[in-house]
C-alpha cells in the first residue's frame, strides 16, 4: 500500500515493502523490522549501484557520498532502520565466565516499533522515487488496516508460521508457550478458541485467563 508507487520503477523494492506491511498485519513485528532494514539497504544499493551482497546498510551509510546524496531527514530514517533492524536480529552471545552460549532476547518486538519503522520506510521510498523522477508525487503515509485483504479487497486470514501452527493444533495434554511480547501468543490462544468452536466445543467448557484488561480486549 505505502510502497505501491515504487512498483513501476523498482518492483522488487515495492514487493519487499508490501511484504513488510503484511508481516505487521500478521503480527510478525520483529520480522517486519528486519525486512524494512533490508528495504533500506536495497534502496542504497540501488542508488549507489552496488552489487556486492557483503556490503551491508552500515557500510553503505559510511560512504563518503552518502551525506552528499541523501538529505539529512532521510538519512535519519536510514539510521533509525539500521538501529532498529540490528536490535531485532537474532544472535547468540558467549558468557565469558561459564563459556556457555546463551541466547539474547530480541529488543524490538512491538507493534509500535514496527509501525514507526514502516513510516520511516515510507519516507525513504518517497525520496527514492523523487530521486528518480523529481516531478513524481508520492502519496502521504497511510496507516495499515487492521484486516489484511487480497488484491480483490477480500479479507485474508492471519498467516501463522510452523511453530505457531503446531501450538494451535495441539489437542491433548498441557502445553506451555514461551515467547517475547508481540510474537503472537494471544493470537495463538484466540485461534485455538476459534477452531475449538468450529469443532463443536462449547464456550462453557473453556476458560481463558490473562493478566491485563488490554489483553482481554484483544482476545475478544
Amino acid at each position: 500500500m505505502n510502497f505501491e508507487p515504487l512498483a513501476s520503477h523498482y518492483p522488487k523494492l515495492s514487493a519487499l515493502g508490501e511484504h513488510c506491511e503484511d508481516l505487521i498485519r500478521d503480527r510478525h513485528y520483529r520480522e517486519s523490522v528486519q525486512g524494512l532494514r533490508q528495504f533500506a539497504e536495497g534502496v542504497l544499493k540501488t542508488v549507489f549501484r552496488v552489487q556486492d551482497d557483503d556490503e551491508g546498510l552500515g557500510a553503505l551509510m559510511r560512504r563518503d557520498d552518502f551525506a552528499i546524496v541523501v538529505p539529512r531527514k532521510v538519512a535519519g530514517s536510514f539510521s533509525l532502520l539500521q538501529r532498529y533492524g540490528n536490535k531485532a536480529s537474532h544472535f547468540q552471545v558467549n558468557d565469558l565466565l561459564s563459556a556457555l552460549p546463551y541466547e539474547r532476547h530480541y529488543e524490538i518486538r512491538t507493534k509500535e516499533d514496527a509501525e514507526l519503522c514502516l513510516r520511516h520506510g515510507h519516507e525513504i521510498a518517497r525520496w527514492l522515487l523523487s530521486n528518480r523522477d523529481p516531478s513524481a508525487a508520492y502519496p502521504d503515509f497511510r496507516p495499515l488496516e487492521t484486516v489484511r485483504t487480497d488484491k480483490k479487497g477480500e479479507k485474508r486470514k492471519i498467516v501463522f508460521d510452523a511453530h505457531q501452527e503446531e501450538a494451535i493444533g495441539l489437542q491433548r495434554g498441557r502445553h506451555l508457550v514461551l515467547a517475547p511480547p508481540g510474537c503472537g501468543k494471544t493470537e495463538i490462544l484466540t485461534e485455538r478458541v476459534r477452531r475449538a468452536l468450529e469443532a463443536g466445543v462449547a464456550l462453557t467448557d473453556m476458560l481463558c485467563l490473562t493478566f491485563t484488561n488490554r489483553a482481554a480486549r484483544g482476545m475478544q
